[in-house]
């Protein structure tokens, strides 16, 4: 009995000395234990999260308190993911948001994502991605702090292609996006048909230049489409045209607002047909159609998250191990292109569009030389939208406008932007043979069109002439 207390107080004073050991290399139990113990409770909190019904707190419960509400189902939400892409950018979403960092998601879009014609009454807040702003922010309020912030750099009339040139005048190196929203199916649907290139490239050119930024973003496409493209029974958009080819090309996960709502049209549902679904003008989505979109992405983000924090998140004992994972499994886009076309150099761009109150970043340095009577003009603006369509602009024939512009190294085309219904010119670069550019015909807004091909190093000088009923240039971009 002597014998047995006496090893156990010897046992017992072994396991104090090696508890002081541990204590003065600084790696007390709590140490060893208690960062893991925080991460996983952070993962667990974060599963219970995602896992309830958020259109009971989401920003358009007032409107649509339920998922019924919407008209979701699952099979209309398994239609909707057109293209369940590559995920592995998104996942360093969740780490950002664990460390309580800002995420930006700008918005490369058109009108719809301006909120027309509803934004004009007000009711910008109700444009799907800030749905999905709020949604990020009341998930991480209490786990780590950290907010989502959506940057809207949507023009009105646009197409990808003006994007593919200019996006960073609008978004420029220094900004550093963790998700990118591209919506412009509609926009894009038919723009290219009478182009000297497949009606995919614009889009691929797009999406290498965001795929190769700096910051290595997450890319989403959403496809909206027009209530003037409904065509017995079918929605038409972009995705037919390059759009899904892309998506599946380069891994990006692609959510159709049609594949949603299209089975409704077709049964000529009384709730949801298309009365319903576009506002006002017959032409943009409506409220309700916003908010099927922001159901679309959200149940899309958290079912992604889910995956995430039940994969590699939940394999993780630390938030750094997590982080060194993903490090380790980040997908490379490919390196062929999909379209001939397609250049992997980056654009430089000048450009007089604005998608806010302030001047666009321009990346080409260029200038005005000669403007006779072209003046700067803005031809479209907004009482509520923030963007703005402007550029040198003259009613009057004959007039020359030249732009000197530099060019650090050998570029492969130039193109010139104007827009609809503002006349006729033509462009020419030194003394090339110039094009005729017309917009008098044209009703898709914006209207980009490639002016000179493989230019060398140094400065050169644009040329526009106006003919019948003028002109406007708001933007020269090369690549």
């Amino acid at each position: 009995m002597i014998f047995s207390v006496g090893a156990t107080m010897q046992r017992l004073l072994s396991l104090w000395c090696v508890f002081q050991y541990l204590i003065g290399q600084k790696v007390a139990l709590g140490e060893i234990v208690g960062p893991q113990t925080t991460f996983q409770q952070k993962i667990a909190e974060l599963k219970s999260f995602l896992l309830r019904d958020f259109t009971g707190f989401w920003s358009y419960k007032d409107l649509f308190g339920t998922p019924g509400a919407i008209g979701a189902t699952p099979h209309l939400i398994q239609k909707s993911i057109a293209n369940l892409g590559d995920e592995v950018r998104l996942r360093k979403l969740i780490a950002n948001g664990m460390k309580g960092e800002k995420v930006w998601m700008p918005i490369i879009g058109g009108s719809i994502s301006r909120g027309a014609p509803f934004s004009e009454k007000g009711l910008g807040n109700r444009i799907y991605f800030n749905a999905v702003s709020s949604w990020w922010n009341f998930l991480f309020k209490g786990i780590s702090g950290s907010t989502l912030e959506s940057k809207n750099i949507a023009l009105g009339g646009v197409g990808s292609d003006y994007f593919s040139y200019c996006l960073d005048p609008h978004l420029n190196q220094q900004f550093s996006p963790e998700l990118i929203i591209w919506e412009l199916s509609a926009n894009d649907k038919g723009r290219y048909k009478d182009k000297p290139f497949p009606t995919g490239h614009p889009l691929e050119q797009l999406t290498r230049n965001i795929l190769t930024r700096f910051s290595r973003p997450a890319l989403i496409f959403i496809n909206f489409f027009r209530g003037a493209d409904i065509s017995q029974g079918y929605c038409n958009n972009y995705e037919d045209e390059g759009g899904l080819d892309v998506a599946i090309h380069y891994k990006v996960t692609s959510l159709s607002w049609r594949n949603y709502v299209c089975d409704y049209i077709k049964q000529s549902s009384s709730r949801f047909g298309k009365l319903e679904l576009f506002s006002s003008d017959q032409f943009h989505p409506s409220i309700l159609g916003h908010a099927q979109m922001a159901f679309i992405m959200i149940n899309y983000l958290r079912n992604a998250f889910l995956r995430a924090l039940r994969g590699p998140a939940g394999n993780s004992q630390s938030l750094d191990q997590f982080i060194r994972i993903l490090d380790f499994e980040f997908y490379n886009f490919p390196s062929a292109v999909l379209y001939e076309e397609t250049s992997k150099e980056k654009p430089l761009c000048f450009t007089y569009l604005r998608h806010n109150l302030y001047e666009p970043n321009n990346t080409l340095f260029a200038h005005v030389t000669r403007q006779d009577n072209f003046r700067y003009n803005i031809f479209k603006q907004f009482q509520v939208r923030g963007d703005k369509l402007c550029g040198m602009k003259t009613d009057v024939a004959e007039q020359l406008l030249q732009f000197m512009f530099l060019l650090p190294r050998a570029f492969s085309r130039l193109v010139l932007v104007s827009h609809a219904d503002s006349g006729s010119a033509q462009v020419w670069v030194d003394n090339q043979t110039p094009v005729c550019i017309s917009t008098d015909d044209y009703h898709m807004g914006t209207l980009t069109e490639i002016v000179s091909t493989n230019l060398r190093a140094g400065k050169h000088i644009l040329n526009a002439l106006s003919l019948k009923n003028g002109f406007v240039v708001s933007a020269i971009a090369v690549i």
